[in-house]
């Protein structure tokens, strides 16, 4: 029991440190509390649907998760990211999107993208779907996924980023990036 109150009171803290998409909100049902992506300390989004029960014996129990797969590096035997690509505005304040490339057999395996930024490097973490597919074809599809990263208010300086640890890059901001 102690183990699940741990638990939940580290998701609860990494959920908030880190930044989330608009659609991997929690959502709260018929008494069960669903986190579409709980953080590690070291990885966004490696735990995935977690799902809670309150009982008032115990408090809130953990009745079940997945764990995140990243998506692979595009190879000619297997689907995943082929290429990433650093967008950057001219507009002030700027901003700064990742364009990254992937090819699989069907888009909806692309499952929940996540980052975090830690000193001046943003992290991403790109998932498959734990969404089972219903794929009509063994033939990969190519779509691009932008990718905003959150760069208001960062100071001037050189900031690197990083997709599942294999595409890596950087850019700068030339003066700090608030109005």
């Amino acid at each position: 029991m102690k183990s699940y109150r741990i638990f939940f009171v580290t998701i609860i803290t990494f959920f908030s440190l880190t930044i989330s998409f608009a659609d991997n909100l929690p959502l709260y049902d018929n008494g069960i509390l669903t986190l579409p992506s709980v953080d590690s300390p070291d990885k966004p989004g490696e735990y995935q649907d977690a799902t809670f029960e309150y009982t008032e014996q115990d408090g809130w129990q953990l009745l079940g998760f997945k764990n995140g797969r990243l998506l692979n590096i595009l190879t000619e035997v297997s689907t995943g990211i082929e290429n990433v690509e650093i967008i950057k505005t001219d507009t002030f304040p700027t901003q700064v999107f990742l364009k990254v490339t992937v090819t699989l057999l069907n888009e909806s395996l692309m499952g929940q993208i996540r980052y975090k930024l830690t000193g001046n490097m943003f992290e991403v973490f790109m998932y498959y779907s734990n969404t089972p597919c219903v794929c009509t074809s063994n033939i990969g599809m190519t779509f691009a996924k932008i990718i905003p990263l959150n760069i208001y208010s960062l100071k001037k300086g050189d900031y690197e980023y990083s997709v599942n640890g294999n595409f890596t890059g950087s850019f700068s901001l030339a003066e700090d990036n608030e109005l």
